[in-house]
């Protein structure tokens, strides 16, 4: 989407099968962080207790070092469409990925099927 960059995980790890990363982009650090706990906080208290068992909250996550990374890298980089590389180059970069107080949601992948096709 246009406010935020979303990865799909594709490893072998359980844990993480089914799991997308929403990293907000073209705010600050500081203001990406409070952007993404207001979302797990809207999560938590408004949505969840209306939708209860059709919906799966976020969980906060630091994006480490290795993961920045591997954000930034030509793995990543090379799979975006160009023209949303070209239209995104200045929001990325105002997100410093190095800064060690940088927040990210992991969420549910509602495009996947563990037993089918995902798309």
């Amino acid at each position: 989407g246009g406010a935020n960059l979303v990865l799909r995980y594709t490893g072998d790890c359980d844990d993480f099968r089914g799991c997308v990363l929403r990293l907000r982009k073209g705010v600050k650090n500081h203001e990406a962080k409070r952007q993404i706990q207001e979302d797990s906080h809207f999560q938590r208290s408004v949505l969840q207790p209306l939708l209860d068992g059709y919906i799966k909250p976020g969980r906060l996550m630091q994006v480490d070092a290795e993961l920045s990374a591997f954000i930034k890298s030509d793995v990543i980089q090379s799979a975006r469409p160009p023209d949303r590389i070209e239209n995104d180059a200045e929001a990325v970069n105002v997100v410093d990925l190095d800064d060690p107080d940088m927040s990210a949601m992991l969420c549910t992948d509602l495009s996947y099927c563990p037993n089918g096709l995902s798309f």
